[in-house]
């Protein structure tokens, strides 16, 4: 509730490039003030920014990606339940045939580009030495291990996190595509209402002419009756 947290609320978590500088006093009555800031500053640094330049997008763009991250987020997700699937066969001591093997490289279509740690994770997974059963099946060479179940275990849980950040960012699209949309909607009923009071502005306009035209009349009869009288 400080007012150096009200300050940073719209850097500190967001897409901007962020420089803190901490400002205490070596002072013995400021030792608690000094303290609460330091702390302050060492949670600020956790908070990791990624830097990158706001998009405006049309409603249109963003109707595009939402579809498009739609469909990432399906993939995801039925990779994850083959995944599963092939796990617990392993895990169970049945094997899995070569065909009904899901191959973990193909993650890198429909998920962001993998680190050097989550790659050496893939190939010792996809590269590991299979032998074959009488049943056409194949078996590990080796059972897992607990590093290498591990490793499957947070291989699983970067696929569910995944999913839930690409979940975010559809929702995200949404309440922006929803909030576009109600944009629109009071810009036609503006324009609708703009229309309304123009076609009453011409109507009122055409009644004065129309006033004026008669008064025209009248003023031209009464002065005509005027010279008449004059005459006589």
């Amino acid at each position: 509730d400080s007012k150096l947290t009200r300050i940073l609320q719209e850097s500190l978590g967001g897409n901007a490039r962020t420089t803190i500088v901490i400002c205490c006093s070596p002072a013995s009555f400021n030792e608690a003030e000094t303290k609460s800031t330091l702390e302050f500053g060492k949670r600020a640094k956790t908070v990791k920014n990624v830097v990158c330049v706001n998009e405006e997008l049309t409603a249109e763009e963003w109707k595009r990606r939402y579809e498009k991250e739609k469909e990432k987020v399906t993939k995801l997700k039925s990779k994850c339940e083959k995944y599963e699937w092939e796990l617990k066969q392993w895990r169970s001591g049945e094997t899995v045939k070569v065909e009904e093997q899901e191959n973990l490289v193909d993650l890198s279509e429909v998920s962001t580009p993998m680190s050097n740690s989550e790659m050496s994770i893939v190939s010792d997974l996809n590269m590991r030495q299979l032998k074959p059963t009488s049943g056409g099946g194949l078996i590990m060479s080796g059972s897992f291990n607990n590093e290498e179940r591990q490793k499957i275990e947070a291989e699983r849980e970067q696929l569910f996190q995944q999913l839930d950040e690409k979940d975010e960012e559809i929702n995200q699209c949404t309440q922006l595509i929803e909030k576009l949309k109600e944009q629109i909607m009071e810009q036609e009923e503006l324009i609708s209402c703009t229309r309304k009071d123009l076609e009453l502005q011409q109507t009122e306009i055409a009644r004065i002419q129309q006033e004026n035209e008669n008064a025209k009349e009248e003023v031209k009869e009464v002065l005509q009756a005027l010279e008449e009288l004059a005459v006589n």
